[in-house]
C-alpha cells in the first residue's frame, strides 16, 4: 500500500509540473458549463455533437452566458468504443476522471488550445492501467499511438506540444502566411485581431440582448472592450511560440517535402547562385551574442519547366560545395532512365570540365543567356535614355530572324549569325559605344565574343536558362526574410523547403472551377493523402467564349461607326491661344487622336518587334518643337541608304511577314498596294468586308485581278493629287504649278522618279480610306504608317520598301513559321449579325467568305457562325461524348434559361441561335437529361423529364450586407484622399502632339503655357463628353517636361537613322 501511495503521489507531482504551464484555472460558472457538457456526453457518448469543437449558444441570460468558451471533449475509448491497452503492460485501460476542475490548480485542469476567433478548452479523460496502477491522459502520445490512424490523425483537430497546443486550422494559417512572406510577429498580430473581433461581437450581442430586456431600463452595463487584454480564452500565441509550432509541424512532414522534390524530373538543367537571400541567415555567437552570418549563397537548380530540382545554402561559389547535391541529382536521373541534354551555368568555360566528371553523358554545357546579356547590360547607366534603348537593342543580338518580340520564341541562331548581329549592333551604336563612359561596355562585349565563337550561346531553346529568375530571387528573399533582419538556419531551411515545394506545385497550374484566376498549390496533406491511396478528384474547368458586337451601319463609315464627312477640314485663323479653345477645335483634335490611336494600337498588337514601338510614331513625326523648347538642336540630316535586304527581312519578320516579290517596272507601289487590298478583302468578313467592297466599287476598282486595277489606281492618285494641289505642294515644299506638271507625267504607266512619287503611299491611303503601313529597312524607323482622316476598314495593309538604288516597293505575305511552331486559328462568325435567320452560312462551295472553309477546316465550337453548313462530328468530339457519359450526370447538369423564365416565357434554352450557346451539354455534344434544370430545353430533353424536374421556387431574401465594393478611383474621390494621375497616358501624349501641330499652323507663339491652356481645354471637353474617358489636367512645367522627353526620343531615333 505504501508503494502504491508513493507511486500515486509521484504521478500527481509530475502531472502538476507537466501541466502547470499549459493547464489553466477559470471561473466557477465555466466549470459548471463543462460538467453539463460531460453529462450530455455520458448520456450519449457516440453522438456526432462531440466529433468536433462544441461552440456555446449565441444567446443567454447573463453576461457569463455570452462569453462561455469553446470546448472539445476527447475520450476515444467512449466516443469511438475503442479498446485501448496499456502501452507498457498490454492490459486493457479503464476510464477514470475528467480534466474538469477549473476553480483551482490541479492535475485535472483543462488544457488551453490556441485557435482562431477565440481559444477553446481540451477536456480529456484519465485512463488507468490495472496492472501498474499508472494513468494516461486520453490525448497523451502513448495513447494516440495505440489508436488507428483515422482516429488519432483524422479525428483529433489539435497539434500538441509539450507546453503548448493549437488547432490545426491555426497551423494551416501560419503555414499559408509564411509562404506568402508574412513574418511571425505579423501573424501573431493577425490572430490577435481575429480574437479581438470575436470578443467584441460577443459583447455586442450581450449589449443588444441587455437593451431588449424590459426589466433593465438603465443604460449602464458591465461590458468593456478593455477586458479583452486580461481574458485567457481570447489570448493568442507569441511570435516565438508560432515559430516553434511551425518548426514542430515541419519536422513531422519534412520527409514528404523531400520526397516530392526528388520526384521532379529534368532533361535540361539550369544552375544559378543568388547572393541576397542567404546573407540574412545567421546565429548568435557565444560570448558576445553577435549575429554571425553562416552562408553567402543559395545554389538553385532548375529544369526546363522552371521547377526546382535541387538547392543548397553555400558559403562560396566553389564547385566543391555543391558537388554532393549534383552527385545525388545524377543518381536520381540514372535511376529514372533519363538523360540530361543541356546544362546552363553562369561560367561555362570555367566549370565545364568539373560538370563533365559528374554528368558523364554528352551534355552541352552552355553559358546561360540571361547572365551573358547581363554582363554587358550591368555596365550601362540606368539614368540615360540612350542606355535604356541600347540595353533593349542588345538583347536582340541573340535572336533569330522572325523572333524580335518581347518574348523569345525561337532557338538562338548559330555563332556566325549571332556575330553578324553583334557587328551590326556595334556599327549602329558606334557613335555612343566609342565614348569614354562606355569603355567597360566595349570590354564586356569583346569578352562575350569569345563565348559566341565557341557556340556557348547558340541553340538555346526558348524558356531555357535562368532568364526571368530575378523575380524568383526577389520573392524568395521576401519570404525567407519574413520581415526580420536576420533568421536562424533551422527556420530558414524550413521556410525554403516549404516555399520551393509550393512554387513547384503552382507550376502544375491546378485551377479551381469556381476561380480559374487564382493559382493554388497542393498542401502537403494532399501528397500524404495520395500516398494513402485515396482517390484524387479532378475538377472540370469552364471556358467561356466571349464574342464582340460588330457594327451594323453600311457604306463609307469610320471605324467607330460614324458617317464620313465630305468636308472635315477646319480652316484656322487665330492670333491668340484663346481663339483655339473652342468645341470645334477640341472635337477635331479628339476625333483625329481617336482614329490614330485605334489604328496604331491595332498595328502594335500585330507587331512582334520590341526594338520599335509603333505607338511612338507620332512622337517621331512631330515637327516644330524648336518653337516650344530651344534647349535642343535638330539637325535635319537625311537618312543614308545603307540598309540591306537582310535588315528589311528582319523588320518584316517582327510582324510575321516576308516579302512577296513585285516586278520593278515603275508601277511597283500601285501593284503592291492593290495586291494587299485584294488580300485584305479575302481576309475580312461580314460588314467590314461588305463596306470595303462597296468603297472599291465606288472608286471603280475590283478584287478580281491585280493587273486590271493598277492603272485605275494610278489615275485615282493623280486626280486626288490635283484636287488638293495647294496642300501637297506645301508638304513637298514646291510650287503648285510644278506639282501639277509632275502629276500630269504620272498619268503614264511606269513613271516613278519624281518628287510626287514620295506621296504615292500617303495619297493612296486617302483615296482607298485604308491605313497603309510601309515596312522599311531603317533601324530607327522600321515601320512607317500612313493613316487617312477617314477609314472604311480598321485593318491596315502592309507593303515593303527597299531603299537601295532608286527604291522599290514589294507586297508582303505571311511568314512561313519554322517547323514545330504553333499557329492559333480563330473561329469564324459567318452570318452572326444577319437580321434574318433565312439561308445558311459557311458555304463549302464559296471559299471567298468563310475563313474556316478557306483553310480547309471544319467549323468548331470556337466558331460563332449561324446556320453553319461546314460541320462534321470529329473523332475527338465522339471521344469527348463517351467520356462525358461516363461522368456523373449531376456534375454536368446545365441550368440554361433559368434567369429568362420570368422575363421571357417564350425563351428557348440549349439552342444555337444568333450565337453559340454556352450550354455545357451542347458543348460536349450530349443531350440534356433529367438532372438538368434548363428552361424550355431544345436539346433532346423530353416533356416528361421537364415535368419531373420543376424549377425550385426561390425565396426572396434580403442582402446580408448593403456594402458594395467600390473601384479604387471612386473610393479615393469619395473619401477625399486625392487621386494621383500618374505618368502621361498614350492618349494624352497624342492630344499634346496634335495641339503642337495645330499651333504650328497659326501665327501663335507656341510655349508651354499656351500649350497647357489648349491641352487642358481639350481635356475638360473630353471628360465632359465621355465619363469613361479621363484625361488629367497638366501644368506648364509638366507640358515642358513631356516635350523634353519627346525631343530626347527624337534625337536617339535620328542618330540611328543617320547610320
Amino acid at each position: 500500500m505504501e508503494t502504491k501511495g508513493y507511486m500515486w503521489l509521484l504521478f500527481t507531482v509530475l502531472s502538476i509540473l507537466a501541466t502547470s504551464s499549459l493547464s489553466i484555472t477559470l471561473e466557477a460558472h465555466i466549470g459548471a458549463y463543462i460538467r453539463e457538457l460531460l453529462q450530455e456526453f455520458k448520456n450519449d457518448p457516440t453522438s456526432s455533437r462531440f466529433d468536433s469543437v462544441i461552440h456555446p449558444k449565441l444567446l443567454g441570460k447573463g453576461k457569463s452566458d455570452f462569453f462561455l468558451p469553446k470546448v472539445f471533449i476527447w475520450s476515444p475509448m467512449d466516443h469511438f468504443k475503442s479498446t485501448i491497452r496499456c502501452p507498457e503492460h498490454g492490459s486493457v485501460l479503464e476510464a477514470m476522471q475528467w480534466t474538469d476542475i477549473t476553480e483551482k490548480k490541479s492535475p485535472r485542469n483543462p488544457r488551453l488550445v490556441y485557435d482562431l476567433h477565440g481559444n477553446y478548452l481540451l477536456i480529456q479523460r484519465f485512463y488507468k492501467c490495472r496492472h501498474g496502477q499508472h494513468k494516461y491522459l486520453s490525448a497523451a502520445p502513448e495513447i494516440m499511438r495505440e489508436l488507428p490512424g483515422v482516429i488519432s490523425h483524422g479525428c483529433f483537430p489539435i497539434k500538441m506540444l509539450y507546453k503548448a497546443a493549437c488547432s490545426k486550422e491555426l497551423m494551416d494559417l501560419v503555414i499559408s502566411e509564411v509562404v506568402q512572406g508574412v513574418n511571425f510577429l505579423q501573424i501573431s498580430e493577425g490572430i490577435a485581431n481575429l480574437n479581438y473581433k470575436e470578443f467584441c461581437r460577443r459583447g455586442e450581442r450581450y449589449l443588444m440582448s441587455n437593451s431588449n430586456n424590459h426589466e433593465k431600463q438603465s443604460c449602464d452595463h458591465d461590458f468593456f472592450t478593455e477586458d479583452f487584454y486580461c481574458d485567457t480564452m481570447f489570448s493568442f500565441p507569441s511570435n516565438d511560440l508560432l515559430m516553434k509550432l511551425f518548426l514542430e509541424d515541419f519536422e513531422g512532414e519534412k520527409k514528404y517535402y523531400d520526397e516530392e522534390l526528388r520526384k521532379t524530373k529534368a532533361k535540361v538543367l539550369s544552375f544559378d547562385h543568388t547572393f541576397k537571400v542567404s546573407k540574412h541567415i545567421g546565429v548568435a555567437r557565444n560570448g558576445d551574442s553577435q549575429i554571425v552570418g553562416q552562408f553567402s549563397n543559395l545554389f538553385i537548380g532548375l529544369n526546363e519547366n522552371k521547377d526546382i530540382v535541387i538547392w543548397k545554402l553555400t558559403r562560396s561559389t566553389k564547385f566543391e560545395e555543391v558537388k554532393d547535391v549534383l552527385v545525388e541529382l545524377n543518381e536520381r536521373i540514372i535511376a529514372e532512365n533519363e538523360r540530361i541534354e543541356t546544362i546552363y551555368v553562369d561560367d561555362c568555360c570555367k566549370v565545364r570540365a568539373q560538370y563533365k566528371t559528374i554528368f558523364r553523358n554528352k551534355e552541352d554545357i552552355k553559358l546561360d543567356l540571361f547572365h551573358g546579356v547581363q554582363r554587358v547590360v550591368k555596365t550601362l547607366s540606368k539614368k540615360s535614355e540612350a542606355s535604356k534603348r541600347l540595353a533593349n537593342e542588345f538583347g536582340l543580338v541573340f535572336r533569330a530572324n522572325g523572333d524580335l518580340g518581347n518574348v523569345r520564341n525561337l532557338p538562338t541562331p548559330d555563332p556566325e549569325q549571332i556575330e553578324e548581329n553583334l557587328d551590326h549592333f556595334e556599327w549602329a551604336w558606334s557613335e555612343i559605344l566609342l565614348s569614354k563612359e562606355y569603355t567597360e561596355t566595349r570590354n564586356e562585349i569583346d569578352k562575350l565574343k569569345v563565348h559566341i565563337r565557341k557556340g556557348c550561346l547558340s541553340g538555346i531553346n526558348p524558356g531555357e536558362g535562368t532568364e526571368g529568375n530575378e523575380v524568383l530571387h526577389h520573392f524568395i528573399n521576401r519570404c525567407l526574410l519574413c520581415g526580420s533582419t536576420t533568421i536562424g538556419p533551422e527556420l530558414a531551411i524550413a521556410v525554403l523547403t516549404i516555399l520551393f515545394y509550393s512554387l513547384n506545385s503552382k507550376k502544375k497550374e491546378r485551377k479551381h472551377e469556381r476561380n480559374a484566376r487564382t493559382n493554388i498549390y497542393m498542401p502537403i496533406e494532399g501528397v500524404i493523402t495520395k500516398n494513402y491511396g485515396l482517390e484524387h478528384k479532378k475538377s472540370l474547368t469552364k471556358k467561356v467564349l466571349q464574342e464582340d458586337n460588330s457594327r451594323k451601319e453600311k457604306g463609307c463609315t469610320t471605324t467607330d461607326g460614324k458617317e464620313c464627312s465630305k468636308d472635315s477640314s477646319v480652316l484656322l485663323v487665330a492670333d491668340h491661344i484663346q481663339n483655339l479653345c473652342n468645341e470645334v477645335i477640341a472635337e477635331t483634335i479628339l476625333n483625329h487622336v481617336e482614329t490614330m490611336h485605334s489604328i496604331l494600337d491595332r498595328i502594335n498588337k500585330e507587331c512582334n518587334n520590341r526594338s520599335f514601338n509603333i505607338l511612338d510614331f507620332p512622337i517621331l513625326q512631330l515637327k516644330g518643337l524648336q518653337n516650344v523648347i530651344d534647349h535642343f538642336n535638330n539637325d535635319g540630316s537625311s537618312i543614308e541608304e545603307t540598309t540591306t535586304t537582310n535588315q528589311l527581312a528582319r523588320n518584316l519578320s517582327g510582324l510575321g511577314l516576308e516579302v512577296d516579290d513585285v516586278d520593278g517596272d515603275g508601277d511597283c507601289a500601285f501593284t503592291s498596294i492593290m495586291k494587299q487590298v485584294i488580300d485584305l478583302s479575302l481576309r475580312t468578313e461580314g460588314e467590314v468586308r461588305d463596306r470595303l467592297l462597296l468603297h472599291l466599287e465606288v472608286l471603280g476598282l475590283n478584287t478580281q485581278s491585280v493587273a486590271e486595277n493598277v492603272n485605275p489606281l494610278r489615275q485615282l492618285f493623280v486626280d486626288h493629287l490635283c484636287e488638293s494641289a495647294n496642300y501637297y505642294a506645301q508638304v513637298l515644299g514646291m510650287e503648285e504649278n510644278e506639282l501639277l506638271a509632275e502629276a500630269e507625267l504620272f498619268k503614264r504607266a511606269g513613271t516613278y522618279n519624281y518628287q510626287v512619287g514620295d506621296l504615292v503611299v500617303k495619297v493612296c491611303a486617302e483615296v482607298l480610306n485604308l491605313a497603309i503601313v510601309v515596312i522599311t529597312s531603317i533601324d530607327g524607323a522600321p515601320c512607317i504608317p500612313f493613316i487617312p482622316p477617314r477609314l472604311c476598314c480598321d485593318c491596315p495593309i502592309y507593303i515593303a520598301f527597299t531603299h537601295s538604288g532608286p527604291g522599290h516597293y514589294d507586297a508582303t505575305k505571311a511568314l512561313k513559321h519554322c517547323e514545330g511552331s504553333k499557329e492559333i486559328e480563330k473561329g469564324c462568325s459567318c452570318g452572326k449579325n444577319k437580321s434574318s435567320i433565312d439561308g445558311s452560312a459557311c458555304d463549302v462551295s464559296d471559299k471567298t467568305r468563310c475563313p474556316c472553309v478557306r483553310r480547309g477546316k471544319m467549323c468548331s465550337r470556337l466558331c460563332r457562325c449561324r446556320k453553319c453548313n461546314n460541320v462534321m462530328e470529329s473523332n475527338a468530339v465522339r471521344q469527348t461524348q463517351e467520356e462525358v457519359k461516363r461522368l456523373n450526370d449531376v456534375s454536368f447538369a446545365c441550368s440554361c434559361g433559368r434567369s429568362k423564365k420570368n422575363k421571357d416565357p417564350a425563351y428557348e434554352a440549349c439552342k444555337d441561335g444568333e450565337r453559340k450557346s454556352k450550354c455545357k451539354c451542347l458543348k460536349y455534344g450530349v443531350k440534356c437529361s433529367a438532372t438538368c434544370e434548363c428552361y424550355n430545353c431544345c436539346n433532346g430533353k423530353s416533356d416528361k423529364e421537364k415535368e419531373e424536374t420543376p424549377s425550385k421556387k426561390r425565396r426572396c431574401r434580403e442582402n446580408p450586407s448593403p456594402y458594395k465594393r467600390r473601384k479604387g478611383m471612386q473610393f479615393l474621390n469619395e473619401e477625399s484622399l486625392g487621386v494621383h494621375s500618374g505618368s502621361w497616358t498614350r492618349f494624352e501624349t497624342y492630344v499634346l502632339i496634335e495641339s503642337v501641330s495645330l499651333i504650328s499652323t497659326t501665327s501663335i507663339t507656341a510655349k508651354p503655357k499656351s500649350l497647357a491652356s489648349l491641352y487642358n481645354y481639350v481635356a475638360k471637353y473630353a471628360n465632359a463628353k465621355d465619363n469613361k474617358m479621363h484625361m488629367a489636367m497638366k501644368t506648364a512645367s509638366q507640358i515642358n517636361g513631356k516635350l523634353l522627353h519627346i525631343q530626347s526620343v527624337q534625337d536617339i531615333s535620328e542618330l540611328l537613322q543617320n547610320k
